[in-house]
C-alpha cells in the first residue's frame, strides 16, 4: 500500500485516498492528473473498494489512454482477459458500447468514417477550400460545442473576436448547408438502411446535384456544392456497409427540376431543358422494381436536355 502512495505530494495523496464516492479534482496542466487518476484506481483495487472489471477510465486522446494503460499495468492493475479496467477515449468507449448493443440486437454494425478530413477533402475536389477541410470541420465543431446555430455564427465570431479559417459568412453558409443536406440525409437514411438490411432488400434514393458531383460546377455555390458532394460519400459508405446484401443506395443527380418555385426564381430560363418531377419519379419506380433487381447504380444522372 505504501508503494502506491510513494512519491505523491500531500494534495495528490489526499485525492488518491479520499472516500469512495463522487470526487472532483481541480488541477492544472502538468500537475499530475494522470498520476492521481491511475494511483486512485490502483488504490481502490488494493483496498477492495472497487473491482477492476467495474472500472471505466476515459480521456480525450488515444495517447493519454495508452499512457493510462501503461501506468496501470506498472501499478499491477493491467488488463487480464475480461478482468481489467476499461480504459479509452470518450469516442472509442462509446463506439465499443454501440457496437456491442448492435451485436446484442442482431443489427448490422455500420461502417465508421475514421478520417472525416479525408472525406471532406475528397468532397471539396479541386476547390480552394480543399486545402483546409480540417479547419472548416473544426470550426463547425466549435460552433456545435457552444450550441451556436448557423444563423448566429457570424455574429458570435465577431463578438468573440475569433478568426475563422474562411470569411465568417462563407463558413456560416457551409454550416447551414451541412445541416440541411448532410445531417438530414444521414438521420433519415440510417434507420431506413438498418430496417432494409434486416429485411434483406431495399433501395434508398437521395437527391444530389451537379455541383456536388463535380466541384468545378460549384463556382458560384461553394457551400451547396461542398455539402451536396458529401451525399455521394454517404451513399458509398452505406453501399460498403451493405456488402453483398441486396440493399442499394443511389444518388439522383438531376439538372434543374421543373417546379413552380424554380420557375418563379428563374422566369427567363428555358424550362424545356429542365427535369420533370414525374420523370424522376418514373426512374425511381423502375429502379425499385423487380425488372431492375440486378442493377447496382450508385449515381443516376438525369439531365434531360441540359
Amino acid at each position: 500500500m505504501n508503494e502506491l502512495l510513494r512519491g505523491l505530494d500531500p494534495e495528490q495523496r489526499e485525492a488518491v485516498m479520499c472516500p469512495p464516492t463522487a470526487t472532483v479534482v481541480h488541477a492544472g496542466a502538468g500537475s499530475g492528473k494522470t498520476r492521481v487518476l491511475t494511483h486512485r484506481i490502483a488504490y481502490r483495487v488494493a483496498t477492495d473498494t472497487a473491482r477492476p472489471e467495474n472500472i471505466l477510465a476515459i480521456t480525450f486522446t488515444r495517447e493519454a489512454a495508452g499512457e493510462m494503460r501503461r501506468r496501470l499495468s506498472t501499478l499491477g492493475v493491467g488488463h487480464r482477459g475480461n478482468s481489467g479496467p476499461t480504459v479509452g477515449t470518450f469516442h472509442a468507449v462509446a463506439l465499443a458500447l454501440l457496437r456491442q448493443r448492435l451485436t446484442d440486437v442482431s443489427q448490422p454494425i455500420p461502417n465508421i468514417v475514421h478520417n472525416r478530413t479525408a472525406l471532406a477533402t475528397s468532397a471539396a475536389g479541386s476547390h480552394r477550400l480543399a486545402a483546409k477541410p480540417r479547419d472548416i470541420l473544426m470550426e463547425i465543431d466549435w460552433a456545435y460545442a457552444r450550441m451556436i446555430p448557423h444563423t448566429d455564427y457570424a455574429a458570435a465570431v465577431k463578438r468573440l473576436q475569433r478568426t475563422p479559417p474562411a470569411p465568417a459568412g462563407e463558413v456560416a453558409e457551409i454550416f447551414k448547408q451541412y445541416r440541411l443536406n448532410v445531417e438530414t440525409a444521414y438521420h433519415i437514411a440510417r434507420p431506413v438502411f438498418i430496417h432494409m438490411m434486416e429485411k434483406g432488400y431495399g433501395r434508398i434514393f437521395m437527391v444530389g446535384s451537379r455541383p456536388g458531383s463535380d466541384m468545378r460546377a460549384s463556382k458560384d455555390t461553394v457551400a451547396y456544392g461542398l455539402t451536396k458532394s458529401l451525399i455521394f460519400r454517404l451513399a458509398e459508405i452505406l453501399n460498403e456497409s451493405a456488402g453483398a446484401a441486396n440493399v442499394v443506395s443511389s444518388v439522383i443527380v438531376p439538372s434543374i427540376i421543373d417546379t413552380p418555385q424554380n420557375r418563379a426564381s428563374m422566369p427567363d430560363a428555358d424550362f424545356s431543358t429542365w427535369m420533370n418531377p414525374d420523370s424522376i419519379a418514373e426512374v425511381v419506380e423502375f429502379y425499385s422494381s423487380p425488372a431492375a433487381d440486378g442493377l447496382r447504380e450508385p449515381v443516376l444522372k438525369l439531365f434531360n436536355k441540359a
